[in-house]
């Protein structure tokens, strides 16, 4: 079942989708953006088509989510997969921010042929237009600006931070060269129900874990360190904004929750929710990430007419909610 916020007022917004677009098309559908954005658009949009391309056999449980297994090198995967769309959701990609790699080139090029492969399937299939869940926490430059908005300086410092940037220069190439149009979304960290708990998982996530599991959190980074923080519905309801607003521009557009929390906030506001102190351990099994984030997201905002509408702690609850129902299913981030 999909959580809804007491603030949540955008629903109303979108009635009209499918007047407009009748089907699309969702990589990485498995994963924690993929798979609740499908369970979202059933609710808000149910005469929506969707093709969703897996990894793994899943069943989305609806006959307008037919399911494709599989890679896009298999071209006649890739033709049925893209058959009558008309806007492709990007969300496949491979790795976590925090991560240490010993072979990081690996990883980027698995990224980028994957992209690579889809652009060229969309040009095959005349798909003109591809939404892309960017990073907005990886790939500004720490210290640059204290508010980071899509001129702020980009840093490749990491395989994840430069695959996001590396699929933001193939998006600018097919846009210039093919008329592909492009929205490269950089989003802030994501959280809220559906998200896994596992180690790499969101710092909200693995907390509200902690609490209930009565566990200690590890803590790698000076908890003063300034996130952005966005629910996972605010980032569904921009996404819509592609399905519904016919001269919204392509390009790069960050998303975010509007404000900045230290960590310690963060934790005081999970305290406040779940009515559990999360003791925190020092960790040293991960890279020092001391990089504050705080998005501007003026762009998008003045574009769309679009604004988050769930405050953290009504996020955190709902969040917490879900973690605690007996009915919950955890999905792969």
């Amino acid at each position: 079942m999909r959580h809804r916020v007491k603030d949540d007022k955008c629903e109303g917004n979108f009635t009209i989708m499918t007047q407009q677009i009748k089907k699309i098309a969702i990589t990485g559908a498995s994963g924690f953006i993929g798979s609740n954005f499908i369970e979202s658009l059933r609710s808000t949009s149910p005469q929506l088509e969707i093709h969703a391309l897996t990894s793994r056999r899943v069943d989305f449980g609806s006959p307008k989510v037919k399911s494709f297994q599989g890679s896009l090198e298999d071209r006649d995967l890739s033709t049925a997969f893209l058959e009558g769309v008309e806007c492709v959701f990007h969300f496949a990609f491979r790795g976590f921010p925090s991560e240490n790699l010993p072979f990081p080139e690996k990883e980027i090029l698995s990224n980028l042929e994957t992209t690579a492969l889809l652009f060229s399937a969309m040009r095959a299939s005349k798909v003109s237009k591809l939404v892309i869940a960017g990073s907005g926490g990886a790939v500004y430059s720490p210290g640059a600006d204290s508010r980071q908005n899509e001129a702020s300086p980009t840093l490749a410092n990491t395989a994840y931070a430069t695959g996001k940037l590396c699929i933001e220069l193939l998006s600018e190439m097919n846009r210039e060269l093919y008329g592909i149009e492009t929205y490269n979304f950089r989003i802030s960290n994501v959280y809220g129900p559906g998200q896994s708990v596992r180690v790499q998982s969101g710092f909200i996530a693995k907390a509200l874990s902690c609490a209930l599991n009565n566990q200690p959190l590890p803590l790698w980074i000076d908890p003063a360190t300034q996130k952005d923080f966005i629910y996972i519905e605010d980032v569904f309801n921009a996404f819509r904004m592609i399905l519904t607003e016919k001269n919204l521009a392509p390009g790069i557009y960050n998303l975010g929750g509007g404000r900045s929390y230290s960590l310690s906030q963060v934790l005081s506001v999970i305290e406040k929710v779940t009515g559990v102190k999360v003791q925190v351990s020092k960790s040293e099994n991960k890279p020092a990430l001391t990089k504050n984030t705080s998005l501007d997201i003026f762009k998008f905002k003045n574009a769309a007419k679009w604004k988050p509408e769930t405050s953290l702690e009504n996020g955190i609850a709902s969040f917490w909610e879900w973690m605690q129902s007996p009915t919950k299913k955890r999905r792969a981030a």
